[in-house]
Parts: C-alpha cells; sequence; structure tokens
C-alpha cells in the first residue's frame, strides 16, 4: 500500500491522479470496479474510473455512486455493505478542507468480504487521497497566483529605471 500511496503524492496532473486515486484503491483493496465521485452542488460527478481486467468499467454506475455517497454521509466514514442485489458497495469519503468532497465508490465480487483491516487501509486511501487534491489545489492557486503577478508586474527594466529616477 505504502508504494501505491506514494505514487498519488508523486502526480501532478489532477487528471492522472484522480486515474491513480481509482487505481490505488482498487489494486490495494482487491475490488472490482472503483469510481472517484465528486461532490458537487449540481450533483454527483465521476472524475476517474478503474476496473480489474475481466471486469466491468460500467459496473459502479450512477446509482451506486449516488448510493455510495448516502452511505457515506450516513456512517460518517468508511463503509461497505451489500446493496443492489448481491453486490458489496464499497463507499469511501475523501475530505479536502474538512469537508466530503469526493466519494470513492467501488463493487467487490459476490463472494469477496472486506475485513476490518482491509476497511482501515480504505480509510487510510482515502485520507491520503484528500491530502493530494488538497496539495493539487494548492499548486494550481500559487501557478495561478504567479501567472498574475507576472501579468500585473511592471517589466524588469522600467522598474530599475523608475528606481533609479526616485533616487
Amino acid at each position: 500500500m505504502a508504494d501505491s500511496l506514494a505514487e498519488l503524492s508523486r502526480l501532478r496532473d489532477p487528471d492522472a491522479l484522480g486515474t491513480a486515486i481509482a487505481w490505488a484503491a482498487g489494486r490495494v483493496l482487491g475490488l472490482d470496479a472503483v469510481a472517484l465521485v465528486r461532490l458537487s452542488s449540481e450533483g454527483i460527478l465521476c472524475d476517474a474510473r478503474w476496473a480489474r481486467p475481466g471486469a466491468r468499467p460500467n459496473r459502479v454506475g450512477e446509482a451506486r455512486m449516488a448510493t455510495a455517497a448516502e452511505m457515506c454521509e450516513d456512517a460518517g466514514g468508511t463503509v461497505a455493505q451489500r446493496v443492489f442485489g448481491r453486490l458489496q458497495l464499497v463507499a469511501i469519503p475523501v475530505h479536502v478542507d474538512g469537508a466530503l468532497s469526493h466519494v470513492l465508490a467501488a463493487t467487490a465480487r459476490p463472494d469477496r468480504v472486506l475485513t476490518e483491516e482491509e476497511l482501515a487501509d480504505a480509510a487510510a486511501i482515502g485520507v491520503h487521497a484528500g491530502a493530494c487534491l488538497e496539495m493539487m489545489a494548492a499548486i494550481t492557486a500559487a501557478r495561478e497566483y504567479v501567472l498574475l503577478e507576472q501579468a500585473v508586474a511592471p517589466p524588469a527594466g522600467t522598474r530599475g529605471d523608475r528606481a533609479l529616477e526616485q533616487m
């Protein structure tokens, strides 16, 4: 698991980070399919998907994504339960700036039941994913600030001439 979390920390592209978060959850926890779901005022949006070879990527459809978001909010943390018949639905909350911003919605094979240790690993993945998303937001904001500063600041030559005139 440490290698997967370290890989998340190295990424600087938002799309690559979303895909890597879904991949890490699916691979580390041995799940069938994972969707990184962003919660917004307009509803839920799928930012990234991952599916194990042989599983359908759309196994986590919109209804399952919505149910996973509700499960996280109701449980206040990582939860796994049987829903939609025989599949197990796993919901991993991802908090950014102290608020629930994303949910990792995943399905597991019918015979797969996550242990308490695996649920703790899932929670750790959610916490780390939140930290990586916060880092990505900070990097983006810093880049935008530097670009704005460069656009507003006078050219270096002009600044130097004006300083000499004032002296």
